[in-house]
C-alpha cells in the first residue's frame, strides 16, 4: 500500500482487502454506532434522529471512499474527500462550530473506523507478525489519510467562516448606513 515503507507485506494487504470488503458490508451499522457515540461525546453537535441520520450518510460516504482507496492502494495523499465531508466543514463553520470539533470528530470516526477494520480481519491461518504488519500498514494509512483530509477540511472551513464573517459585516454596514440615513429596514 502507499504511504508506507516498502516491504513483503502481499499477506498483510490480502488480511486489509478482506476486512475492508467486510466492513464495506457492515458500514451503516458501523456508522450507527458512530453516530450514536458523536451524539454523547461531541457537546458542539445536536442529539436527535436527523443529526444521527446525517452522520451516517456522511460518514458512510467518507469510509466508502477510504475503503475503496485502502483495496487499491491509492496514495493518501491523492484520495480526495468525499463532496458530504467538504458541505459538513462549510456548515460547521456557518453554525460557528469551532474548527477543533470538526478535525476531533475526523480523528474518532478514524478510530472507529480502524476499530471495525481490526474486528474483521481474517485471524484464521495468519501470523502474529502478519496481523501486526496489517495493523501497522492499515494505521499509517489511515492516519496519513486523515491528516491530508482534515487540511482540506480545515482549508474549507476558513474559507467558509471568512465568507460568513464577511456577509454579517456586510449586512451590519449596509444596517449602519441605512440607519445613519434615515432609512429603515
Amino acid at each position: 500500500m502507499s504511504g508506507e515503507p516498502a516491504r513483503d507485506s502481499g499477506a498483510a494487504e490480502r488480511v486489509i482487502r478482506a476486512a475492508a470488503d467486510a466492513l464495506e458490508r457492515d458500514v451503516d451499522d458501523v456508522m450507527r454506532r458512530f453516530a450514536a457515540f458523536l451524539e454523547h461525546e461531541i457537546a458542539e453537535i445536536p442529539a436527535g434522529p436527523a443529526v444521527r441520520a446525517d452522520t451516517v450518510r456522511r460518514g458512510r460516504a467518507g469510509t466508502l471512499i477510504f475503503l475503496n482507496a485502502l483495496r487499491r492502494g491509492d496514495p493518501p495523499e491523492r484520495v480526495e474527500p468525499a463532496g458530504e465531508a467538504i458541505s459538513y466543514a462549510r456548515t460547521l463553520a456557518g453554525r460557528g462550530v469551532p474548527l477543533g470539533v470538526l478535525l476531533r470528530i475526523y480523528y474518532l470516526a478514524l478510530g472507529f473506523v480502524i476499530e471495525a477494520l481490526e474486528e474483521r480481519f481474517d485471524t484464521a491461518g495468519n501470523s502474529d507478525k502478519t496481523l501486526l504488519d496489517a495493523t501497522r500498514k492499515l494505521t499509517h494509512y489511515g492516519f496519513v489519510l486523515t491528516d491530508v483530509w482534515t487540511g482540506r477540511m480545515s482549508d474549507e472551513y476558513e474559507r467558509a467562516r471568512e465568507r460568513w464573517v464577511h456577509g454579517a459585516e456586510e449586512l451590519r454596514r449596509e444596517m449602519i448606513t441605512s440607519v445613519l440615513a434615515g432609512q429603515s429596514r
